[in-house]
């Protein structure tokens, strides 16, 4: 299982390496080369050699600005925009969140993918909704206090260590946390709005308790390529009751959990260490398993034998690893319905 951020909305643009002796760079200009309205809404430029944010005063009524793979450096020029409601400078130069405090109708920032250091200046942005800083080089979260809002925050692909800050942000949905510095996932109170939460990739050693009572509406919990053990015993993981998607790739797992999580969907355990395949008795357990990925544990060793037992236990399975699972069509019905007792409910189609 590849690890998850919301990120993925937009692709992240590439440039080819070249020996080649680079040409000098034209930049060009907003109000200039890009044309400016006094009554345009929606202001959208993508690898468009931007290294300036000006003249945006020409479009006062802007309510959306993305400016996409640019040569930014500076948040700047948006005195007179204070209609707006999306402000995107992804993929570009920005070492600092600065500028915008005026931009109290803002519902999305997102500086994805920028050089930033410290989460400031957004105090005043109290409507906030969605927050996208990941692939930055933040080391704290912090700068959220009045930004309660807030039901959408990334920050996966920074520097951070520790899960703080956030106890207040009771409508948060969405949490993205992947590539980071993380030692624990200890959650510093309840958020009982959260369906969402990404660790992958991070430096969890150990189980915590509150990962099971402060997320109680948990869906989707992403916790592959850590160094974590075996999940405890119950209740433990049984108290997200919630639950649809868990992954748990890459970790020193040597037994599958016993799970009783009537809504789970989709079980990654790829890449660990579980060696008996009577292990998989237990996702017997979870009656709408329908996704499962066991692959390269030592339990695949005998091919055949690894699908044939997981197909056993999970009659509802439409893939397992990377394969569809093709169940056989059902055969002709040869139950004699002159036997009395039994209704002809079927009759007419025969």
């Amino acid at each position: 299982a590849e690890d998850l951020v919301p990120s993925a909305k937009k692709a992240h643009v590439v440039f080819e390496d070249s020996d080649e002796e680079p040409e000098p760079v034209t930049y060009l200009r907003l109000g200039v080369d890009y044309e400016l309205t006094a009554d345009m809404e929606d202001l959208h430029v993508q690898c468009g050699r931007l290294a300036v944010m000006e003249n945006l005063d020409q479009a006062p009524k802007l309510t959306r600005i993305a400016l996409i793979a640019n040569h930014i450096k500076k948040v700047e020029g948006l005195e007179a925009n204070t209609e707006l409601e999306h402000l995107e400078v992804y993929q570009s130069h920005i070492k600092r969140i600065e500028n915008i405090a005026h931009l109290t109708k803002l519902e999305c920032l997102d500086f994805s993918f920028n050089n930033i250091r410290i989460m400031q200046n957004m105090g005043t942005l109290v409507k906030l909704r969605h927050l996208y800083l990941p692939s930055n080089k933040i080391v704290e979260i912090e700068g959220l206090d009045n930004l309660t809002e807030l039901t959408i925050l990334e920050l996966g692909a920074n520097r951070i260590r520790d899960i703080e800050n956030i106890a207040h942000l009771q409508k948060l949905e969405q949490l993205w946390l992947g590539k980071n510095k993380i030692t624990s996932m200890a959650l510093p109170g309840p958020l009982p709005a959260l369906k969402q939460l990404s660790l992958q990739s991070n430096r969890l050693t150990d189980w915590h308790p509150t990962l099971f009572t402060h997320a109680p509406a948990l869906e989707h919990l992403y916790l592959g390529h850590n160094g974590l053990p075996n999940v405890p015993d119950s209740p433990g993981m049984n108290q997200l009751e919630q639950l649809k998607e868990l992954d748990l790739a890459g970790n020193p797992i040597t037994e599958l959990p016993e799970l009783r999580l009537s809504q789970l969907e989709d079980l990654w355990a790829n890449d660990c260490k579980v060696e008996s395949l009577e292990q998989v008795e237990k996702l017997a357990l979870l009656p709408v398993l329908d996704t499962v990925y066991l692959e390269r544990n030592p339990l695949q060793a005998d091919a055949e034998a690894y699908r044939e037992a997981i197909i056993k236990h999970c009659p509802k399975l439409t893939q397992l690893d990377a394969d569809p699972v093709v169940k056989p069509p059902p055969g002709p019905d040869m139950r004699d319905y002159s036997v009395k007792g039994i209704v002809k409910a079927v009759s007419k189609f025969q």
